[in-house]
């Protein structure tokens, strides 16, 4: 006969892993398609519900929810950033009613105990497993055309923004040398309120300390600018992290260092930087084959060469002038995504 305290521990408990492993499993399934997590998180949720079938009956019956002196939630329980944290705040959820269950067969039935504890195990694996799937879902938008801001004066570049805002673009990225830093601040704000509406990926070049106060979604880097892996330890996991390359060699430095994604050029000669060492599309070519994160080709591209951009393996394409000094930015972004894809097909 168990008591029933020890009844209410284990109802209690039983339900909390079951409402956190569906929480786990929505995740698996609905955000990641991931069919064969998705099968295994239901798996355990199954198990769960029937560890103590056996031993427990009528466990219901010493609810007392009304009563419960634990029952009204902190304001740590009610805060979430993101999916990863919601995933991982449910993940701990589960693991640690399991430990409580664990503690408590052990009064009455050591091996059941035994197995709760392999259980528990099992979850910490499944954990690992979301949290990398999860983690490698970040990133830029669809694939396409990566739009670089030009140096303008402040109402120019929003009023660009504004005009591209419905078109298929995979990010926006505002770089200047020239704003003062309460200036580049307020339009990199106002800027994200725009981007955010059309859920398009916002990037700021160089500035880490601008990209947070604006609440970018993440940051450009060039070679003498400060590290990845410094960059990661002052961002969460949702924060993008590109990084300028002129080498296969910096490309594949960047990508183990932990980059997001790695823009490589330029590609064609360009009006933008006359002194480029221009790396063509046979390098383009050699890049994709050695690195697999996100390649973003930047330099002297248009609409009569991004195909082979795109050919050559690209995921993006970063363009600067051809959109910024289009008399209608929007359409000459849909024509250039509209080659970009002929290009995929073509590969």
């Amino acid at each position: 006969m168990i008591e029933r305290n020890v009844k209410r521990i284990i109802d209690v408990n039983l339900n909390r892993a079951c409402e956190g492993l569906r929480v786990l499993e929505d995740i698996a399934r609905f955000a990641c398609n991931n069919e064969q997590l998705t099968l295994t998180i239901k798996g355990k949720r199954h198990i769960v519900r029937t560890l103590f079938s056996d031993r427990v009956t009528g466990s219901t019956i010493e609810r007392d929810a009304e009563h419960d002196v634990g029952k009204k939630p902190s304001l740590f329980e009610e805060r979430r950033s993101n999916l990863l944290d919601t995933f991982t705040h449910n993940a701990k959820r589960v693991e640690e009613s399991l430990r409580s269950l664990e503690e408590v067969a052990k009064l009455f039935d050591i091996q059941k105990a035994r197995n709760i504890k392999s259980l528990r195990f099992a979850i910490y694996t499944i954990e690992k497993e979301m949290q990398a799937l999860l983690l490698s879902r970040k990133g830029l938008g669809k694939d396409g055309i990566y739009v670089v801001l030009p140096e303008r004066k402040g109402t120019a570049l929003i009023a660009l923004v504004k005009c591209i805002n419905s078109s298929p673009v995979a990010a926006v990225q505002l770089r200047s040398k020239s704003l003062s830093d309460s200036r580049l601040l307020l339009i990199a704000k106002s800027m994200r309120a725009i981007t955010a509406k059309k859920m398009i990926p916002f990037i700021i070049n160089d500035r880490v300390d601008i990209a947070l106060a604006a609440g970018a979604d993440g940051v450009h880097l060039g070679q003498n600018d400060i590290p990845v892996k410094d960059v990661k330890k002052i961002t969460d996991f949702s924060f993008i992290v590109g990084v300028s390359t002129h080498s296969i060699d910096e490309a594949l430095r960047a990508e183990k260092d932990g980059a997001d994604y790695i823009a490589f050029g330029s590609i064609f000669e360009t009006s933008s930087k006359e002194s480029a060492i221009i790396q063509g599309i046979q390098r383009l070519k050699e890049l994709r084959e050695k690195v697999s994160i996100p390649l973003v080709a930047i330099g002297g591209i248009n609409d009569r060469n991004i195909q082979s951009i795109s050919s050559a393996g690209a995921d993006y394409a970063a363009v600067l002038s051809f959109v910024s000094d289009a008399k209608n930015p929007d359409r000459a972004v849909r024509k250039l995504y509209k080659n970009f894809k002929r290009g995929k097909k073509r590969k």
